[in-house]
């Protein structure tokens, strides 16, 4: 039975005569205190919404931190390309990938290749000792 009906039930009953007004109070503050009994035990409702899991929370900090690493990696990388020295390496790389190429060719005798293949080893060299990176 809910309180407002229970409370009803007491009102006719002391309109009815059959309680008298003080019998009647004591038996509303009983219903009161279990009522309010009840309501503590129940769970309350929060405005919040209810949380999500940590799972997904810390799928979007590794994404997000992935996302802003990738972004600070290329403004770095693109001021690297574009500095004197980073500009020097990238030619010096292309001028050793020539090399190679060129003593590649099948129209070379094989004395001109192996002395291309000296060139190519000495611009290696050189690289490694300046750049301390193999090319």
């Amino acid at each position: 039975m809910s309180t407002t009906a229970e409370l009803e039930r007491l009102a006719a009953l002391r309109e009815q005569g059959l309680l008298s007004d003080e019998e009647f109070e004591h038996a509303k503050r009983l219903i009161l205190r279990q009522a309010s009994d009840r309501e503590s035990e129940q769970p309350r409702a929060t405005s919040r919404p209810p949380e999500k899991s940590n799972f997904w929370r810390i799928v979007r900090w590794v994404i997000g931190i992935a996302a802003v690493l990738f972004i600070v990696m290329l403004i770095v990388g693109s001021n690297y390309a574009n500095s004197p020295e980073g500009r020097a390496k990238l030619e010096s790389k292309a001028s050793i990938e020539r090399c190679w190429a060129e003593q590649a060719r099948k129209s070379l005798d094989p004395s001109s290749q192996r002395m291309m293949a000296r060139m190519c080893e000495i611009l290696e060299s050189q690289y490694r000792d300046k750049y301390g990176t193999n090319p």
